[in-house]
């Protein structure tokens, strides 16, 4: 049964206030869920073939957290042939995808089924972040699958839908653009990056930093050295899965003409339902400037060293070798390589000359953080 046009233009006023009131998101789509008889419904940004933020009703959220914990991205075919199809409405599983393959599917199989799903509805809208917005209601199996009228009806909301991501999109962006812009007059080179390392807005002073730092295909934001890339790969990775103790600094070490500097990676924390962000991290370009006398005082803050890292790392520059550090904190020369190792990971560095070259720079910072 169409809905009256009270509950549409009521469903269509909080579709445009989602945007700004992003805890509106899940009561929307439980509405348009129970529109078209559906049991939930699920709005998520993709990029690639990686799932981004996410947003359901109460029904879909338990599926979503199943399929994130399962890792069921890989085998999830709908997004890219829903992109492919370039078709501006809802669809169904059958649309998408053969009898067989539904019937082989993991998440069908594994997912939906076991909760009493059995057909879906979805579609597609490119934003410009260069995302994927999904939007995708499941059905119970006993409802029978999505009439043509149910879809028609989910198409009218469809522009709806599109608006507000759009509006969304651009209003994240704008911010992040005002962020990277407010520290460039600072003096600190900086951008912020998406958990798959694709630059979202940057400032013109990242760009001096050519040899040190690249930007490649697609925007992705990359490191010169192997290792400190590696380092930055593993750091917005731990940020996007929220886990605190992910690399939080990253010694970029000098480069031809370019100086060594620290690269701190800042987690961006939002709202839980605004998904229309596709920032995780500010990546901001600390220099760091010789000085002939050099101090230690940064240096847990600045490579996210332990107390006994710290404690080696300080006697190293004070002249001690492994052995005397050994001797002086009453523990085996194992255990200090172990934690002269754990330094060089954390500081990108591969030999103790690079090391102490690189320590050496911390004894002054142009710009106090």
């Amino acid at each position: 049964m169409a809905p009256d046009n009270d509950d549409t233009a009521s469903i269509i006023d909080e579709i445009y206030e989602a945007p700004f009131l992003p805890e509106r998101w899940p009561l929307v789509l439980d509405k348009l869920a129970g529109l078209s008889a559906g049991a939930g419904g699920l709005l998520t940004l993709i990029d690639g073939n990686r799932t981004g933020n996410w947003v359901a009703s109460p029904f879909a959220a338990r599926l979503m957290e199943r399929y994130i914990e399962g890792g069921y991205e890989k085998d999830n075919l709908l997004p890219q042939r829903g992109l492919t199809k370039r078709y501006a409405g809802f669809m169904t599983d059958l649309d998408l995808m053969s009898e067989a393959e539904i019937a082989a599917d993991p998440i069908n199989l594994e997912i939906l089924r076991p909760a009493g799903v059995g057909w879906t509805a979805s579609t597609y809208i490119p934003v410009p972040s260069g995302d994927l917005v999904a939007i995708i209601f499941d059905r119970l199996a006993v409802r029978g699958p999505y009439e043509h009228e149910t879809l028609s009806l989910l198409d009218g909301f469809r522009p709806h839908l599109a608006r507000a991501g759009l509006l969304a999109a651009r209003l994240r962006l704008e911010e992040a653009r005002s962020t990277t812009d407010t520290l460039g007059r600072l003096g600190l080179p900086a951008a912020a990056l998406a958990a798959t390392g694709r630059v979202v807005a940057k400032n013109d002073l990242l760009d001096t930093l050519g040899e040190q730092v690249e930007i490649r295909a697609r925007d992705g934001f990359h490191l010169a050295s192997p290792a400190a890339d590696a380092l930055l790969t593993e750091g917005l990775e731990r940020i996007a899965r929220k886990d605190i103790d992910g690399v939080a600094s990253i010694a970029v070490p000098s480069s031809g003409q370019g100086k060594p500097a620290v690269l701190h990676l800042i987690p961006i924390r939002r709202h839980a339902h605004d998904i229309f962000t596709s920032t995780v991290a500010l990546a901001v370009v600390t220099p760091l400037t010789p000085a002939p006398m050099p101090h230690a005082d940064l240096l847990g803050g600045l490579f996210d060293l332990s107390p006994a890292e710290d404690r080696v790392a300080r006697a190293l520059m004070g002249g001690m070798s492994v052995q005397d550090c050994a001797r002086t904190f009453g523990v085996s020369q194992e255990t200090v390589r172990a934690q002269l190792k754990n330094i060089f990971a954390k500081t990108a560095t591969s030999r103790q000359t690079e090391l102490l070259q690189l320590l050496a720079g911390t004894t002054s910072l142009p710009i106090r953080l």
